[in-house]
């Protein structure tokens, strides 16, 4: 694929993942499942993909009743000097851990498409906790020092939220999540894909 199919490709799967997924139950916070789907759909059309693990926060628009109150919720996020490097020390961090849950991880899982392509199709979790934070699909263009872990991404929407992406790839414990989808959920959203690109 040329570079301009490749984003109108990666900019779709972000957006079809999640409908289809909604669409046949999952629930939006299945991160580990959604980012496998998005990885093997991704493969299906000829792309390099892998799953991607990282660590969010995402911030709320100036003025929002939720300033203040980013939403951390751990996912492999948990020391107050990623905070600091993100400028963000004077914000509360609202934390929660999965660590105590034996059947759960606590990380986020997105795929990297293409070796530059960043998407997070499970970012409508975020409605769960901030709804001040738009959920559109996100798709972060990154290079090799954010796959490295030398530099965050960020995505950054109209009405002034973020979301702040690092890349934490030593942190392999999602290879121990057997979330696996019947394929024909993949196959759907790929033929949709096909379909909105013709």
């Amino acid at each position: 694929m040329k570079r301009r199919e490749i984003v109108e490709f990666v900019q779709a799967l972000a957006t079809e993942v999640p409908a289809v997924t909604a669409a046949a139950g999952v629930p939006p916070d299945t991160c580990v499942l959604q980012a496998k789907i998005a990885v093997e759909v991704a493969r299906e059309a000829g792309l390099l993909a892998q799953p991607f693990p990282v660590r969010l926060t995402a911030t709320p628009p100036e003025g929002s009743e939720f300033r203040g109150k980013p939403y951390a919720r751990r996912l492999g996020f948990g020391n107050d000097d990623t905070i600091q490097r993100l400028g963000l020390e004077n914000l509360k961090v609202v934390r929660e851990s999965y660590a105590d849950m034996d059947d759960r991880w606590d990380g986020h899982l997105g795929a990297l498409v293409a070796r530059r392509y960043f998407v997070d199709p499970s970012i409508g979790q975020l409605a769960m906790k901030m709804p001040a934070v738009p959920v559109e699909p996100v798709v972060v263009e990154v290079d090799r020092d954010f796959v490295r872990a030398r530099k965050p991404a960020a995505a950054v929407f109209p009405n002034g939220s973020t979301i702040v992406y690092e890349a934490t790839p030593d942190n392999k414990a999602f290879l121990d999540q057997d979330y696996r989808a019947e394929p024909a959920i993949a196959r759907e959203i790929l033929r949709r894909i096909r379909r909105r690109l013709a």
